[in-house]
């Protein structure tokens, strides 16, 4: 009998062949981890953006559009994007009304505060010195480290309308002496109660008083907050950090520019809130 075996030219074009199936194998698993890979990112954005939406329309739902307090109406002392409104519950989660209109019990706020203090982005911005004409350079480009901070005071004055605006005012323009930043949970005891002056300031010398603090999403870029009579618009984006590692630089890249937006992801959401 004959030895019968592989020839050489069989045995190349079995190599050739096992090659060609090795590349699309290795190309479709390639393909497939880093659909994967994105799949996983964006379902990471998303739960941290439904966290961040129900809180707020919790919030937002039971307060007076006409009470929130943002950032774009006092642009000349704006340490970071924020808003504030007052809300009807105590601190049990029970809502206080008087007759048909609600009891306001606390004045919440919303802001965010970057989790390093080295950040290059964060630390160059100088907020104070922002006019309405420089709105855009509060806009975030490079750093996704921000956290979005719920911060609850109960609120000790009256419900009258003309002193509770000026309450709201009066800690608007002094923003930065009622939030904190990312290290720090409580204010002192020395700084717990605050002294505003405003209307009727002689019946309620001390109308707020720090409650607490919490981190209600992580690895925000930028918010935008717009308000109207019965309305408050929401705009939220973050980076997808774990998709860039391979593709560009985090801290010196970018992401407004159309190159590098495939890297980020927006939120939009509007919370409709007539409640006075």
């Amino acid at each position: 009998m004959k030895n019968k075996g592989f020839t050489l030219f069989e045995t190349l074009i079995s190599i050739v062949i096992f090659g060609i199936i090795s590349v699309l194998m290795f190309q479709m698993s390639s393909r497939f981890f880093q659909l994967f890979t994105t799949s996983s990112s964006k379902q990471s954005v998303n739960n941290k953006f439904i966290k961040a939406y129900k809180h707020m329309q919790k919030d937002l739902a039971i307060t007076d559009s006409r009470y929130v307090y943002t950032y774009k109406m006092y642009l000349t002392n704006v340490p970071t994007k924020w808003m504030l409104f007052p809300i009807p519950t105590d601190n049990n989660g029970l809502i206080n009304g008087e007759g048909n209109k609600f009891s306001w019990k606390r004045i919440c706020f919303y802001y965010l505060t970057c989790s390093n203090s080295d950040c290059p982005e964060c630390k160059k911005k100088n907020y104070h010195q922002i006019n309405e004409d420089d709105v855009s350079k509060q806009n975030s480009k490079f750093c996704s480290d921000k956290n979005l901070i719920r911060l609850v005071y109960d609120y000790f004055g009256t419900n009258d309308p003309n002193y509770l605006s000026e309450v709201l005012s009066t800690i608007s323009n002094n923003i930065s002496s009622y939030t904190l930043p990312f290290d720090s949970n409580n204010f002192s005891s020395n700084t717990v109660t605050f002294d505003i002056k405003g209307y009727s300031s002689a019946s309620y010398p001390y109308p707020i008083q720090f409650v607490e603090k919490r981190i209600i999403a992580n690895d925000i870029m930028d918010m935008d907050i717009e308000t109207d009579l019965y309305n408050i618009t929401v705009d939220m984006s973050t980076v997808r950090k774990e998709d860039i590692k391979k593709e560009v630089n985090y801290g010196t890249t970018d992401f407004t520019t159309n190159k590098n937006s495939k890297f980020v992801e927006k939120i939009n959401f509007i919370i409709n809130s007539k409640n006075g």
